[in-house]
């Protein structure tokens, strides 16, 4: 007659920061989180803080304010070691901008980082721009995975969580 002797799995934290639950190996989904929920939330999280940290949109609409052209080896010639180098591209406005007093500034209104951002998507089709910065960063190789814009509407139906929705609206 054979023994088995039966280990309680090792627990471990969620990785979205603010989830206080618990996690076994076996239960965990996408590898770090205690559910669906977290795990969306925290793919949500990484495509907006992406998309943020990307001065080519707007933060408050997502509408994309400028285009970047790459320079060509002739554009670099002649500039320097250093500042060929240096030379990511040429910036040109889109559509999106108008010149103002705090220089180019989104059609949306949101020059002042303070506003709240909910008063200016209030007022603009934003999941429709957040697509498409969200197919922007696919095309550039920086995401492998876009916005289904008919999908985040339908989470945004369900609740106001935008993080939470975008994540659910991933593929």
């Amino acid at each position: 007659m054979s023994t088995v002797d039966l280990v309680p799995e090792q627990r471990y934290e969620c990785a979205l920061e603010e989830c206080d639950q618990e996690r076994t190996p076996s239960t965990s989904i996408a590898g770090s989180y205690c559910s669906d929920e977290c795990a969306a939330r925290a793919a949500g999280r990484a495509l907006l803080q992406d998309i943020e940290q990307d001065h080519r949109f707007c933060w408050s609409c997502f509408r994309q304010r400028k285009s970047i052209e790459r320079p060509t080896a002739e554009a670099k010639r002649g500039r320097g070691r250093w500042t060929a180098e240096a030379m990511v591209g040429f910036e040109y406005a889109t559509e999106h901008v108008d010149m103002g007093p705090y220089g180019l500034e989104c059609t949306c209104g949101a020059v002042d980082h303070d506003l709240d951002w909910t008063e200016v998507r209030d007022r603009t089709p934003f999941h429709w721009y957040l697509g498409l910065a969200s197919r922007q960063l696919v095309a550039d190789g920086r995401r492998d995975d876009a916005v289904d814009v008919a999908e985040l509407a339908d989470q945004l139906w369900l609740t106001d969580d935008l993080e939470l929705s975008v994540g659910r609206a991933l593929r």
